[in-house]
């Protein structure tokens, strides 16, 4: 039996519906906010305020949540004697977004330490179909469409594709009705109140560790096996390099503190930090601290590899601070 040509043309002509309707529909949720998306947005609107209300050089800490759990920009300013803002908020918002943010921070005179979690230097945009992070879309959809637009449209129609039903459902719901400020009646790390005037995380002490967390933290391959072969992320940490470099900010990198294990002391993951020794330096760009000395006893983390405690966050911070100095020397009487 021949199928008549009517059928692929009305199956074609649904189709091409569908998507206009489904396309429309995201474009029209773009920017209505999400009670998931708040914790990073107040986050990161308290951390720019903070930033943009010092007048002279600063230092600026630049990481996911590892650095903003792990580095104390209170302990920094105090040892250093250089106004300092833990601008790290999550590592799912990924690294072009986060140096996006950099920029937008950073002025003339500046200092911007880098404190990367591992995964961070294999997460370009050119890459973006393959590691899309639901967190990242929900976010970006939410809270900043201008960037969302500002994408390749190939990156924006691939993230589109991503968004779940649950997602779009709640988008559209939020249009008519914004959700509040989520609500915690008891300690959380993730309650943006947390946060303190130097975008410090405060309050994950030992005695606060949560239950749930086991007792053994997930092996990061990114480490552990070796950086993927595109490693696109680096491309993005490169091109921050070259704009540093024109608007006369220092920027400086560290390793990300990390649970250690057996497979961070095997030689594939020592060749991994070295490799990103080699890319930092030969850009001109100092590593402070070593590598081993970024690797911290189990019960120093709060509740993933990446999270210091506050106790162990001051200690680690401050013996970063031990090897920041030479680069802020105190001013000449």
């Amino acid at each position: 039996m021949t199928i008549p040509l009517r059928f692929f043309t009305g199956l074609a002509t649904g189709l091409a519906i569908a998507f206009v309707i489904y396309f429309g529909l995201v474009q029209w949720q773009l920017g209505a906010p999400t009670t998931s998306s708040y914790w990073s947005f107040d986050l990161n609107t308290r951390k720019h305020a903070r930033a943009a209300s010092i007048p002279g050089p600063k230092l600026l800490i630049i990481g996911g949540s590892g650095a903003l759990f792990g580095i104390s920009a209170r302990r920094f300013e105090s040892e250093l004697g250089v106004p300092t803002v833990n601008l790290s908020t999550h590592a799912a918002l990924q690294i072009a977004y986060v140096l996006k943010l950099a920029r937008t921070a950073a002025r003339r005179g500046d200092t911007v330490l880098l404190a990367l979690e591992y995964e961070l230097y294999e997460t370009g945009n050119t890459t973006m179909n393959t590691w899309a992070d639901p967190l990242f879309i929900d976010f970006l959809m939410a809270r900043d469409p201008a960037y969302f637009h500002s994408l390749p449209i190939g990156n924006q129609f691939n993230l589109a594709m991503s968004l779940t039903r649950l997602r779009l459902e709640r988008g559209l719901k939020s249009i008519l009705r914004p959700p509040p400020p989520p609500e915690f009646h008891e300690y959380t790390a993730y309650d943006s109140k947390n946060v303190d005037e130097y975008g410090d995380m405060t309050g994950h002490t030992r005695a606060r560790i949560p239950d749930r967390v086991t007792a053994e933290f997930e092996v990061r391959p990114a480490l552990a096996s070796g950086l993927s072969k595109t490693r696109s992320g680096m491309a993005e940490i490169q091109e921050f390099i070259d704009w540093a470099k024109t608007h006369g900010v220092r920027v400086l990198a560290t390793f990300p503190n990390l649970c250690e294990t057996p497979d961070y002391l095997a030689p594939k993951a020592q060749s991994t930090a070295e490799e990103i020794t080699d890319f930092f330096q030969s850009r001109g760009v100092p590593m402070v601290g070593d590598y081993r000395g970024s690797l911290l006893p189990r019960g120093e983390f709060y509740d993933t590899s990446y999270h210091l405690t506050e106790e162990a966050a001051a200690e680690r911070t401050k013996r970063l601070a031990a090897s920041l100095k030479s680069y802020f020397p105190p001013p000449k009487p």
